[in-house]
């Protein structure tokens, strides 16, 4: 990030760097340099079957979102991007941010992290923020977690590879107002890390990653942390590359409600605008950048309701697509504390890029029920699938409480209502 003006003494531990037509390369030894280059060689190919998107491909999203990668590596530690390329990557996916998560022990025996947040501000633009977040790793390697919204001035007790996977989400969380923790690669990423303990107070999961070893696994931990663990953590989406490297997959990314980030706010503003949609929960994990959003009464993503046991609540959904000259169509589903409640397929035309329905009514339940929507976009050039993408969105919390009329009702036993349908 610091480009040439970083110490001389920045620690390398047992990597080394050899430069190839401008690329810079990592090797960690021959056998995980073997399985890493191979998982970097079947995304690169899967991403290719996944066009990125570009410039011209961003959604039109309702006013107040952003869209950006929450989880990418600079050469403040061991990723190569200096602040040229991640701007690249800026014009390239159409982000408005980029929350660089570098590896804490790396920082800190490298260019500390009051200069690490330094260049972020000195290298952010005004359309385009560079937030300071971080990456650590829990005691005997039992996972990775991602802090947002940290002290500019340090982290305090927080330590690489010295805590247990709840004390590292407590520590991150302590931090500030605005500290938020999430789950990092939860499938694994570049390597064998994965996270170890579902729901302990995490604030989410980074579902959407682009070197995961494991999707489907990385999926499950969000479904349980939405589900069986929904008493015990937030399970906020979250989108990001991981990437390392110029040749690594990017453009995966989070919309976030921040309605306060614009142009003409200062770089602090932005990034408290960031850090606070991040603690809130306000998300949506996206693959390439299409966009589909889950409402509940009023409620955003992250939201918690209280109604009354058997009273009938409204839920909307808006599907988004990448603004490029491909049909898509899109199968999705909105499903409360993992049973489907309503879902179809649309289409989506090159001259209608979006579409909404409801509202649509469910009958509340008793206890604490999470309320998420996945989407699965897919673009077709003529007859032929062209690229996929897949968006996760949510949860809302909505919590049924009893009534004098809801106990009557469940003494007499009434049935609950059939969830709705879109007609």
């Amino acid at each position: 990030m610091l480009g040439h003006d970083g110490p001389a003494n920045k620690p390398r531990d047992h990597y080394w760097n050899q430069s190839v037509h401008g690329h810079s390369f990592q090797f960690v030894g021959p056998i995980v340099s073997i399985a890493w280059y191979g998982e970097v060689a079947y995304r690169m190919v899967k991403q290719k079957a996944h066009r990125q998107s570009g410039p011209s491909d961003r959604p039109i999203a309702p006013p107040g979102w952003i869209l950006g990668d929450c989880h990418i590596h600079s050469d403040a530690s061991d990723g190569s991007f200096d602040p040229e390329t991640l701007r690249t990557l800026r014009r390239l996916h159409n982000h408005d941010f980029v929350c660089v998560t570098d590896h804490l022990d790396l920082i800190e025996a490298g260019y500390g992290w009051p200069d690490y947040v330094a260049a972020l501000e000195r290298d952010s633009s005004p359309s385009f923020t560079l937030c300071p977040g971080v990456e650590v790793t829990c005691a005997e390697n039992a996972g990775d977690a991602l802090g947002f919204g940290m002290p500019l001035t340090g982290l305090a007790r927080v330590t690489n590879k010295a805590h247990t996977c709840a004390d590292l989400i407590q520590a991150l969380k302590k931090q500030g107002p605005f500290a938020s923790a999430y789950i990092a690669h939860p499938g694994g990423g570049l390597g064998p890390i994965r996270w170890a303990v579902c729901g302990c107070g995490y604030d989410g999961v980074q579902i959407v990653n682009g070197l995961t070893a494991d999707d489907a696994q990385a999926e499950q931990i969000w479904l349980e942390s939405c589900t069986v663990h929904r008493e015990t953590c937030q399970a906020a989406a979250l989108g990001g590359s991981d990437a390392h490297k110029a040749f690594e997959p990017t453009g995966m990314g989070t919309w976030l409600y921040a309605p306060e980030w614009s142009i003409a706010a200062t770089w602090e503003e932005k990034i408290n605008a960031i850090a606070a949609a991040l603690k809130a929960g306000q998300t949506i994990a996206t693959e390439q950048g299409s966009f589909a959003l889950l409402r509940v009464e009023d409620g955003l993503p992250g939201a918690r309701l209280e109604r009354p046991i058997r009273a009938r609540i409204g839920y909307t959904v808006q599907l988004i697509a990448r603004q490029n000259e491909l049909r898509a169509k899109v199968d999705w589903q909105v499903v409360r504390t993992g049973k489907p409640l309503t879902g179809t397929v649309i289409d989506l035309a090159t001259d209608k890029r979006e579409w909404s329905i409801g509202p649509l009514r469910a009958e509340v339940v008793s206890g604490l029920q999470s309320y998420y929507l996945v989407a699965n976009f897919t673009y077709f050039d003529g007859d032929l699938p062209s690229d996929q993408d897949k968006v996760y969105c949510g949860p809302i919390y909505v919590t049924g409480v009893s009534t004098p009329e809801a106990a009557i009702a469940e003494e007499a036993g009434v049935p609950e209502g059939p969830s709705s349908k879109p007609g």
